[in-house]
């Protein structure tokens, strides 16, 4: 009879903690490993509902380290009132495992038909929806003497938050209104341009 002893696999990432917090609209990440070996990449995952992940970035991992390194990750997308996160630990031979859910809470403010987050804005407009029908809205930016500079359409619903961009050659500093038009019902807010 033959009998050996087989090592048992080595753990390719010690991952000693993974957490965040909500800034503005954004969401900053950090983890912190402590072992690595053969490690290629963090891919990290969002979700809204806690079950249905996507990827919205990558970072490279050490590839081979026994000290502690320290990560960060800066997710632009508009938060809405959940935000799940998880870590996806690839391997070098594509190997993965994920870490722990990770759960953002960002509260919504729902009273307001539509109310402007990032007022005065730079390059985007973060709008907080209430309680508003679900449908297709259509959102126009108007200068002050009423003249239409920007128009553009989204799927919406009730407490949702939305980013608009605006290219810098549409808008100049100043003030503009912005119309949403959603199911025959217009709402107005004033915006600010830096």
């Amino acid at each position: 009879m033959f009998t050996t002893n087989v090592p048992a696999a080595a753990v390719p990432v010690i991952l000693i903690n993974f957490k965040g917090s909500v800034i503005g609209n954004d969401a900053w990440l950090e983890w912190t490993t402590a072992n690595e070996q053969n490690s290629k990449e963090f891919v990290i995952q969002r979700s809204e509902d806690g079950s249905h992940f996507r990827a919205v970035g990558v970072v490279n991992a050490a590839g081979h380290s026994t000290a502690d390194r320290s990560y960060t990750f800066h997710d632009e997308e508009i938060l809405q009132e959940k935000n799940y996160y998880r870590l996806q630990q690839v391997d070098a031979d594509g190997r993965f495992e994920y870490s722990k859910v990770l759960l953002l809470r960002k509260s919504i403010i729902g009273k307001e038909p539509i109310k402007v987050l990032s007022n005065p804005f730079d390059q985007a407009i973060d709008l907080q929806l209430g309680s508003v029908d679900k449908g297709r809205a259509e959102f126009r930016v108007f200068d002050m003497n009423g003249k239409l500079l920007l128009k553009t359409n989204r799927n919406v619903n009730a407490l949702m938050r939305i980013r608009l961009d605006i290219p810098s050659t549409v808008l100049s500093g100043g003030v503009y209104n912005l119309e949403m038009i959603l199911n025959g019902k217009r709402y107005t807010v004033i915006l600010i341009k830096r």
